[in-house]
């Protein structure tokens, strides 16, 4: 077959696609395919152009791979939103990568339906998950600084750092904890309390903080660290398992998780998705 012809035919078959008027033709080869939609080079590269955050966008132009594993499991979820009639004449006139995120949410909401964990499950969770839900009760001064978030002092960074050492070393010495949070502690919450935060567990202060408080023994004070309100002095009161009627709704929250993760997992592998690393490989070089 003559050249001409040929790019002709392969034009036809759509592993190439025109470009500009005396250019030679791209190809355009199928890369991947997904709940039987094949998905060319052409629409992968279109869908990575509409990511709209920059960094993730150049990771995966830099990457065709992990590419056209993130698209085809899109593409995945939007068809199977198809098959369900999910699909909208308002959403099916947004652009390539909007509609079908779009189609993959309204999948999302149609799979959620109905996860109810019972009540003997829940429990069955609590009684299988010893120190998930550890919960400690603790004492905290704060010494902010005026550039902290939400300043509540105007000294320097490097002074609250000083102060803060300070009182830890008083604290090794004995020094009561309740006394010197109501002189010193800018938590207008807790001052007036000694700094009691009460039973406290993770999710409910910054990991940074939380990071330091279980790792204490009872009745063990922190060395003086920062987060992002202050330099943070910490004191172990006790410690327990949280209540199950306190984390019940968590609970539930994490069983409808991970009902609807293995639901989502189910249409992935009935998608056969098939990643055509050859086809990729010839045009991502």
């Amino acid at each position: 077959m003559k050249p001409v012809a040929l790019a002709a035919a392969l034009l036809a078959a759509g592993w190439l696609v025109p470009t500009a008027r005396g250019a030679a033709p791209r190809r355009d080869p199928v890369v991947l395919i997904a709940a039987g939609r094949r998905v060319r080079w052409s629409e992968l590269q279109a869908a990575i152009r509409q990511v709209p955050d920059p960094p993730e966008r150049v990771g995966l132009e830099r990457e065709p791979l992990r590419a056209a594993r993130w698209y085809g499991r899109l593409v995945a979820l939007a068809q199977a939103a198809r098959r369900l009639g999910l699909e909208s004449p308002a959403l099916a006139r947004q652009p390539l990568l909007a509609r079908d995120q779009g189609l993959a949410a309204r999948l999302m909401r149609r799979l959620a339906q109905n996860i109810r964990p019972s009540l003997a499950r829940q429990r069955a969770y609590y009684r299988q998950h010893p120190g998930v839900f550890r919960q400690i009760r603790a004492r905290t001064i704060l010494l902010s600084d005026r550039a902290a978030l939400a300043p509540r002092s105007r000294r320097s960074r490097r002074a609250a750092r000083r102060l803060a050492q300070r009182l830890a070393l008083a604290l090794r010495r004995g020094a009561a904890f309740a006394a010197t949070a109501r002189r010193y502690s800018d938590d207008a919450a807790t001052r007036s309390r000694g700094g009691e935060l009460g039973f406290i567990g993770p999710g409910q202060t910054t990991p940074r903080f939380w990071r330091h408080l279980q790792a204490l023994r009872r009745g063990e004070i922190s060395p003086p660290f920062a987060t992002r309100f202050g330099w943070n002095i910490v004191e172990a009161e006790a410690a327990r398992e949280a209540p199950f009627a306190q984390v019940r709704g968590l609970i539930a929250g994490r069983l409808r998780q991970q009902a609807l993760a293995r639901r989502v997992a189910a249409v992935l592998a009935a998608a056969d998705i098939r990643i055509e690393s050859a086809a990729l490989e010839s045009v991502g070089r």
